[in-house]
């Protein structure tokens, strides 16, 4: 089933996170997500208020591809493709060897690797992660996930 519109897509993709997360360890993590109240303008602080010691998220959806996905039409509507990546940022407080990024990322990862396509259709894949390495105080990973899913425009 194609998603009605990108809006529903993109809340779909995010809500798998979130929904990953409020069943784990981390419930309540803090995770700032691209253009909310909470999201930061550049030259601004980009960390936001989290209890010392705790780690925080930074999640978001990048659309890069899209395209016809058929040759014919419907009423005068054709299928239209969409696929980006979905990237959390994970950040630790540095110091513990890695085991609490070890642990975020295990859950977040696993949250697109399993349970198949979205209500609309949104398919994940290629889930992996990179270590960054330490931001100020912080131990940062990435977190990237490729993800596609039909339009009927």
């Amino acid at each position: 089933m194609p998603a009605p519109n990108t809006e529903t897509a993109r809340n779909e993709i995010l809500d798998r996170l979130k929904d990953a997360l409020d069943v784990s360890a981390f419930a309540g993590i803090v995770v700032e997500y691209d253009d909310t109240s909470d999201d930061h303008p550049q030259g601004e602080p980009t960390v936001p208020v989290v209890p010392a010691g705790q780690p925080w998220l930074r999640a978001g959806v990048r659309h890069a591809d899209g395209g016809r996905a058929s040759l014919g039409s419907v009423n005068g509507k054709r299928r239209q493709e969409a696929s980006g990546i979905v990237f959390v940022q994970v950040f630790t407080p540095s110091g513990d060897g890695m085991k609490m990024t070890d642990a975020l990322v295990d859950i977040i990862l696993d949250a697109y690797r399993t349970g198949g396509a979205t209500a609309s259709g949104v398919q994940f894949r290629s889930a992996r992660f990179s270590e960054a390495g330490k931001s100020g105080v912080w131990q940062q990973t990435n977190c990237l996930v490729d993800f596609q899913y039909d339009l009927i425009r």
